[in-house]
């Protein structure tokens, strides 16, 4: 068991919050209890978290305590300071505080008085830490779980996923869902704008630019209508092509959970350490034929922007020239291509095991777990 100090609700305007109880709550269920942030006994014996988040990553320095001072006060902060019994946890979960470990310019200052006690909980697979702010970083499979409770509450329209591909219903080559206007969408989009021959074979959206796609939903919003298909889009289309929120991490959203849950075969820019995860949870795609792609990129590039956006391109134009080319393919050779029966039975699998509560939940139970038992274990250690 372990024990969370944190608020029930953000009270505030700053970069971080304490109001991180629904991170909490799915990333551990009933493995931990969970006391409001004023309660905390700071001169306690006990195993304690302080637990925050990131509400405006954009504007953190790397300054830990100030947060922590201005929401408990300087005595208490000094007490927490010295007592190696209170820990710190940073959920960075959302792709959006991924700041937290990349992005940060050299001048910034690093000010965490419980650095030597900081744990990370994040959704990527990968080990780097290249700031070494954090002394301890956990993989949690987050949205693996966080999809299911979409479903609980009815977010997805489950009777909408389709379930077989006939030929003679494919008059499209390529779908391809885009909202926000990131780097790599917008060059891709540049990319097919100016080829017709390929945008009169495609079904694309950029809501971010006001281009929808026939029978979308009203307005796009986040945890709801961005939830929402149609299945003529997946049935009429020969693929989909994916841009995740970042094609640099192990980020975890929508995008790819929709053509698994529609069969559809996909292609997707994004590095391999993202595949393997998938994988290594029971989603193989590794079969896709766009999927053994090994991007990678060095924490430098991320500060040069000027470098990240000459890879990008490059990257960009390589998946684009594979679509073209496929483009080019009579549709019903294309069609045995990407239809084969062993890989129309590997996408069943996959979306039957996507849609297996008991299945997905215990995947998440195993990550959680072990974390449960190295934090506890680590502790021990460090008394």
């Amino acid at each position: 068991m372990l024990d969370f100090f944190t608020d029930n609700r953000d009270q505030t305007e700053d970069s971080v919050s304490f109001a991180c109880e629904y991170e909490i709550k799915l990333t551990y269920e009933s493995s931990v209890s969970i006391n409001d942030l004023d309660t905390l006994n700071t001169n306690t014996n006990k195993f304690s978290i302080i637990a925050l988040r990131f509400l405006k990553p954009g504007e953190f320095n790397r300054d830990f305590d100030s947060y922590i001072i201005k929401r408990l006060g300087i005595e208490k902060f000094n007490s927490i300071k010295n007592n190696k019994n209170i820990w710190l946890m940073i959920f960075d979960i959302y792709d959006e505080t991924k700041c937290i470990t990349e992005f940060f310019p050299p001048i910034t200052k690093q000010k965490n008085s419980l650095a030597d006690r900081t744990i990370l909980i994040n959704s990527s697979k990968s080990t780097s830490n290249p700031y070494n702010l954090f002394k301890f970083k956990y993989t949690v499979p987050y949205w693996i779980k966080l999809l299911h409770i979409e479903f609980d509450k009815k977010i997805w329209n489950t009777s909408s996923f389709i379930d077989n591909h006939p030929l003679e219903s494919k008059n499209k080559l390529m779908l391809c869902l885009m909202n926000n206007g990131r780097v790599s969408r917008k060059m891709f989009y540049t990319m097919i704008e100016n080829n017709k021959h390929l945008m009169d074979q495609s079904l694309i959206s950029f809501v971010s630019r006001g281009i929808r796609l026939d029978n979308d939903a009203d307005t796009i919003k986040t945890m709801s209508s961005d939830r929402y298909q149609d299945s003529t889009w997946y049935q009429n289309t020969m693929f989909s092509v994916v841009f995740e929120t970042s094609w640099y991490n192990d980020f975890f959203t929508e995008k790819i959970f929709k053509p698994i849950l529609n069969e559809h075969p996909v292609f997707l820019l994004q590095k391999k350490s993202y595949i393997d995860y998938l994988n290594e949870l029971g989603f193989d795609l590794t079969q896709e034929k766009y999927t053994v792609q090994n991007y990678s990129i060095d924490t430098d590039l991320m500060i040069d922007g000027k470098d990240f956006e000459t890879k990008t391109q490059s990257m960009v134009s390589e998946l684009y020239q594979t679509i073209v080319d496929y483009s080019l393919i009579n549709y019903k050779e294309l069609y045995s291509l990407l239809y084969s029966k062993h890989l129309v039975n590997i996408r069943k699998q996959n979306k039957n095991r996507l849609l297996d509560k008991s299945y997905c939940l215990n995947q998440f139970k195993k990550y959680s777990d072990s974390s449960i038992d190295i934090i506890n274990k680590v502790y021990s250690e460090s008394r």
